[in-house]
């Protein structure tokens, strides 16, 4: 049984954006956040599954969520975005959570593979950060940002080349800001503080993916297939345009 050490206001009067916030861990924080009181603005490309989550995340409590349908890779699409948020009230914080990976050999990368991931944890990163952090300079507003990097950040990783990349650039950038890193009032003191949360895998352990040199071609090729049957998935589900 799990003790929650958090009083059930402690984000009241709060409004934060978690980009990819219709699935896994993006859901599961926006899920924490409204039952702390905070306002939710989720994002992604499917809308079908972001309704799903809207209606998920709103049982968990009463402050309203709210689902935008927007590729973040697009500066225009990430602006139109945040002018119809803003209509509805500002900003008080970001969590930078959206993100793409694939596990390969770096050696059969593509240059399209390459970018299929930078551009959502990069490029879509900055985006929604500048769109944010210009409005709130603009209005003489507090605004907090939290980015979801990996412990590769540090160590590198083999086989997921790109990622480590672009999560290393979004740690650069979280260091190179003065942003207050945690969302609550109470860590106003903390700032552009990169932190760990993996029980010390990275200190005791080997690679995340060591283990995958030990794959063979065959299991490569089956690897790829069964990768590129689940993209294929999510375009359909995508609202064209």
């Amino acid at each position: 049984m799990s003790m929650d050490i958090f009083r059930a206001d402690a984000l009241a009067g709060k409004t934060i954006l978690v980009t990819g916030g219709g699935s896994g861990l993006g859901k599961e924080i926006s899920k924490a956040l409204v039952a702390k009181g905070a306002a939710v603005h989720i994002c992604g490309r499917r809308a079908q599954l972001l309704d799903e989550a809207v209606r998920e995340i709103s049982a968990s409590g009463s402050a309203p969520v709210r689902a935008h349908t927007c590729d973040i890779r697009d500066a225009e699409q990430v602006e139109a975005m945040m002018n119809a948020i803003w209509a509805t009230g500002p900003l008080t914080g970001l969590i930078n959570n959206a993100a793409a990976n694939f596990i390969s050999p770096t050696k059969d990368l593509s240059p399209r593979g390459f970018r299929a991931v930078t551009s959502t944890v990069m490029d879509g990163s900055f985006h929604v950060t500048l769109a944010a952090g210009k409005r709130w300079i603009a209005g003489g507003l507090k605004g907090s940002v939290v980015s979801n990097l990996v412990t590769w950040v540090w160590s590198g990783s083999a086989f997921v080349v790109p990622s480590a990349m672009a999560k290393t650039a979004l740690h650069a950038m979280t260091m190179s800001l003065v942003i207050v890193f945690l969302l609550s009032d109470a860590c106003d003191y903390l700032t552009g503080q990169t932190i760990a949360i993996d029980g010390g895998q990275h200190l005791a352990g080997p690679g995340t993916f060591a283990d995958l040199g030990a794959l063979t071609d065959e299991q490569w090729r089956v690897a790829r297939e069964a990768i590129q049957q689940s993209t294929q998935r999510e375009k359909t589900q995508r609202v064209p345009g």
